[in-house]
């Protein structure tokens, strides 16, 4: 009963605590509808997301997000993966030396997304790039979502080499990993018409297949093949996301060389796109929170009794499950404080 009682207490207190979250987690996944989502008790991946955000503050997750330090990270892993050269990195951008700006770069922020400036053939306006480029330091994208991470991220620019195809053009796969299970592929192209892109998801025989849906960012489908390197690309991802619950990691690929884009924390600011309100979907199901940082960390004052109650009510539904896609813990049922008739 006391499990009970501290869970009920941990989504009150996030309700009133992240009051943006919770209006945007019922706005997503509700609407008019009489139900209430599950932040302390997550059953759904939105919900996973949003209790991400309020409670498992892995100090890791600030490194993966930062767009330089990330370089560093992947470097220790000694992972035979290509990172896109950093020719400059600081906090002015009266500072980046001419010479830099000669070639074709990118200029990134570090600190967030969609923060970017690209220069071709040495055309810019030096005023117009300065002050956009600084602009972005007064930026803060963790507060818009409230993605923790984001929030502690050294606000700095960097000047980033820009990667050219050996052949063809360069698409975006998007790999999302649960521990070293690797569930879901997302492609995303462009063309004339605009954005395509294609959602691969694993089948019972472990084979991937496409899905007749367009992706959350896209126009049309895409549906050329998988390219000849998703093998390595699924091999870094798997190591890469080996030691969390779930890491969605990014590449750019020309079909045969890989690049490594990204590695992303929150997806689409802590939303899954088409499936994130369901709850018996391979993907939510490979999503173990067991794994996460804060069920396996020590945790002090409320937190303590709350991350036991919480790990003790997903052992108890996974003991339910005969079968289970990726993850060590099932998907929680729909009246999770009361499973089999028994309180948790």
């Amino acid at each position: 009963m006391f499990g009970c009682l501290i869970i009920w207490f941990a989504q009150a207190w996030a309700i009133v605590q992240y009051p943006k979250i919770w209006r945007r987690l019922v706005q997503h996944r509700w609407g008019l509808s009489f139900s209430r989502p599950n932040i302390a008790l997550p059953l759904t991946a939105n919900e996973k997301y949003a209790w991400r955000k309020i409670f498992d503050h892995d100090p890791r997750f600030v490194i993966l997000s930062d767009k330089q330090a990330v370089k560093d990270w992947i470097a220790s892993l000694a992972l035979d993966v290509t990172i896109p050269r950093t020719l400059w990195c600081g906090t002015n951008a009266h500072e980046i030396p001419e010479t830099l700006l000669e070639g074709d770069v990118v200029i990134k922020a570090t600190h967030g997304w969609a923060m970017n400036i690209f220069v071709k053939d040495s055309s810019y306006d030096p005023a117009r790039l300065v002050n956009n480029a600084n602009s972005f330091l007064k930026k803060s994208h963790g507060n818009i979502h409230l993605e923790w991470a984001y929030l502690n991220i050294p606000r700095r620019l960097l000047v980033e080499e820009v990667i050219r195809p050996t052949s063809g053009d360069l698409i975006d796969l998007k790999l999302y990993a649960f521990g070293s299970h690797v569930e879901q592929i997302v492609l995303i192209s462009k063309n004339e018409q605009g954005r395509a892109g294609a959602i691969w998801e694993k089948d019972l025989d472990g084979q991937f297949h496409m899905l007749d849906i367009k992706t959350a960012i896209s126009e049309q489908i895409d549906r050329r093949p998988l390219p000849k390197c998703i093998g390595k690309a699924l091999e870094l991802a798997s190591k890469i996301g080996a030691d969390f619950d779930h890491v969605r990691v990014d590449f750019l690929t020309d079909g045969t060389q890989l690049y490594l884009g990204e590695i992303t924390i929150y997806n689409l600011g802590g939303y899954a796109h088409h499936t994130g309100n369901i709850i018996d979907t391979p993907l939510n199901r490979s999503w173990d929170i067991r794994r996460s940082w804060f069920l396996r960390s020590p945790q002090k004052g409320w937190r303590k009794a709350y991350a036991a109650a919480l790990r003790r009510a997903i052992d108890h539904q996974s003991r339910q499950m005969l079968h289970f896609d990726g993850g060590e813990a099932s998907p929680l049922s729909a009246n999770p404080m009361n499973v089999n008739g028994k309180w948790i």
